[in-house]
């Protein structure tokens, strides 16, 4: 989780090609009083970080699909988010966060 917070800007700024298939939906997940938020537009992708409440760094990229992954970053180097039910896994080198959908 601490690795998703502090890389998500790096890892954003080239990005894979845009596709609209989550659009509209919104997830989140809490650790140790972070709250991160990951909200699908038409081809971008906006993360929202919050420490204690109070927004701390916003984020946006775009994102696309191979099969039933979602691609977030760069084209060369894409982290990976599958979805499963209610919950959103965002897959990276060092290992999967679970958010859950709020929208």
């Amino acid at each position: 989780m601490k690795r998703l917070i502090y890389i998500i800007p790096f890892m954003c700024l080239l990005a894979c090609s845009s596709n609209t298939g989550v659009k509209d939906t919104s997830w989140t997940v809490e650790e140790e009083g972070h709250n991160v938020t990951m909200t699908f537009k038409d081809s971008i992708v906006e993360f929202t970080i919050k420490a204690n409440g109070e927004v701390v760094g916003e984020v946006s990229c775009e994102y696309s699909f191979v099969s039933d992954t979602i691609l977030i970053g760069k084209p060369d180097n894409c982290d990976k988010a599958i979805i499963k039910g209610n919950k959103l896994l965002f897959i990276e080198k060092s290992g999967t966060t679970e958010l859950k959908k709020i929208k």
